[in-house]
């Protein structure tokens, strides 16, 4: 609870005996300057709007409004002289500059000094140092209740904006309510900050864009992005986008919420040296867009190597009844998608003609998707396109199987439950292998185990070329020295003892036998000792 002390409402002026002034005098006037012959505007109200009448009349001390006691106001230094009845002077003062406690006063904050804490700080002004920061709510026409269009407000907030060096600009909370595009091309090392909500009804363009359309950018910096069309956008002939990542280069953005348009987010490339490039993109809530994440590229410009974080990629089940792709990797043959890079998206859709991710371009890489689809679990797809070349889905995901993958490109690598796809451009040569296994510790360790259902060891390889397979070995093929289907057992020639021409002396009973099955039928080969 706040407590308040009583004190007078009003000021009163005395006599020269310290008594009441009665029916007194009192003069103000310019400062340093006689306020009887030069009187300034003095005012009953705060506000400045009540003028008083000179000289003001006293009773019982207190200045008098109509018979009724009041203050007197000003708004500069002043000069003042008080008389008595009799028109003796009681006091001046040639240049006084108290104020009153409920007293409004405008300072103009060019004038007020800023200092920051800590040795070696340099004095500013309040002004220079709160226009290092800019507020779209600084400027006219932004309506944060979403009532009204707020589009010119913000664009001049961000005209502004890109006169700064490096600034940082808010998009404070609220809901705006958007027409056109917000085209945020803001310097290099820029920082955006959305802490509101965009509702846009764009239609062929961007409701946000975040960079430029003729040049890259570096280095921006852009966080809690979240944007929503008014209405379901499935048309390409509208194809708007929520928010359009253009041309910029090893730049930080954190998207939260896009919600309805033809193109969720929309990275695109169009400038050279830099394009779409070394990016790191945070993902949220992204969902009910035709394609919800679109990566591509046109003229001279390219989208490679950035890396995307996260993402829940969905349709809701009020979306209208069209194809869907959560991901899309652009085929641009002038300047191939390349090195783009997606961690643990969760391709996690409802509608029974949803794909999950269609992959163009070169070493593309998706890490341990989520795919889930209960409509179409089994056929739920990331298509590798015949333009696909060693792109690779690494971790199996959940629920993933090998249905839940298409692939028509070259290279391409994926693993699934049902096992692993590994394609590697190996050559004939001694020591290449699509996979080299090596105990270090020693040789004659396994380095390849074959267990069976119930986890029992079946078969091994050691590391010094010994195989033990505990059950059959089939091989087929034309047995022909060096093909497919030959087996060889030891190195050399065999020897035999006799006449030239003649039967060999091998004794009659052999050392063992060569047991064999060939189909169903099981045979059994003599060997002997060599000689």
């Amino acid at each position: 609870m706040t407590t308040l002390s009583i004190q007078p409402p009003f000021p009163a002026f005395t006599d020269i005996d310290g008594q009441p002034l009665e029916n007194g005098y009192v003069f103000v006037g310019t400062a340093n300057l006689n306020p009887v012959t030069n009187p300034i505007s003095v005012f009953w109200d705060a506000a400045l709007t009540q003028p008083a009448a000179q000289p003001v009349r006293t009773l019982g001390g207190y200045p008098m409004n109509s018979g009724t006691p009041g203050r007197l106001y000003v708004n500069s230094d002043y000069s003042i002289q008080v008389q008595n009845s009799k028109g003796s002077v009681v006091y001046s003062s040639p240049a006084a500059g108290e104020r009153f406690s409920d007293v409004v006063v405008t300072v103009d904050s060019s004038s007020v000094a800023f200092t920051q804490a800590g040795s070696g700080a340099l004095t500013t002004t309040a002004q220079a140092k709160m226009r290092q920061r800019v507020s779209i709510l600084d400027f006219a026409g932004v309506d944060p209740t979403g009532a009204t269009d707020s589009t010119a407000g913000i664009t001049a907030a961000i005209t502004y904006a890109k006169t700064l060096l490096a600034p940082e600009l808010i998009v404070d909370y609220g809901t705006y309510l958007t027409s056109g595009p917000l085209t945020f091309d803001l310097p290099n090392h820029s920082t955006i900050r959305f802490l509101g909500l965009i509702r846009s009804s764009v239609s062929n363009n961007p409701a946000i864009r975040i960079g430029s359309a003729s040049a890259n950018t570096f280095g921006l910096t852009a966080t809690g992005i979240k944007v929503q069309r008014t209405s379901f956008d499935t048309d390409a002939l509208s194809a708007s986008a929520g928010v359009q990542l253009r041309n910029l280069v090893a730049s930080y953005v954190d998207i939260r919420r896009v919600e309805k348009f033809y193109d969720g987010v929309l990275c695109f490339g169009d400038q050279a040296n830099g394009g779409f490039s070394y990016n790191e993109v945070h993902l949220g809530f992204i969902h009910d867009n035709l394609r919800n994440l679109y990566l591509t590229a046109s003229g001279v410009g390219y989208c490679n190597e950035n890396n995307f974080y996260g993402g829940t990629f969905n349709h809701s089940s009020g979306y209208p009844a069209v194809a869907t792709t959560n991901l899309f990797i652009n085929h641009f043959a002038t300047s191939v998608l390349n090195n783009n890079r997606f961690y643990g998206p969760s391709f996690e859709d409802n509608t029974a003609i949803a794909t999950a991710a269609v992959i163009n371009g070169d070493n593309n890489v998706i890490f341990w998707p989520r795919m889930e689809n209960p409509a179409i679990q089994p056929t739920y797809q990331i298509q590798f396109t015949v333009n696909a070349r060693e792109c690779r889905v690494i971790g199996h995901g959940f629920t993933m199987v090998n249905t839940n993958i298409s692939d028509l490109g070259s290279g391409n690598m994926y693993e699934t439950r049902n096992g692993a796809v590994m394609r590697y451009q190996t050559t004939a040569t001694a020591g290449q292998a699509v996979l080299k296994l090596q105990s270090y510790a020693t040789g004659s360790a396994k380095v390849l185990s074959g267990l069976d259902a119930a986890g029992t060891e079946r078969s091994y390889i050691t590391g010094d070329g010994d195989l033990w397979v505990q059950r059959a070995v089939t091989v087929q093929g034309v047995p022909t020295a060096g093909t497919a289907g030959a087996l060889t057992l030891g190195i050399g020639t065999q020897n035999t003892v006799g006449a030239a021409g003649g039967a060999s002396a091998l004794p009659a009973t052999p050392l063992g036998y060569l047991r064999f099955w060939i189909g169903t039928t099981e045979v059994a080969i003599p060997y002997y000792n060599r000689v």
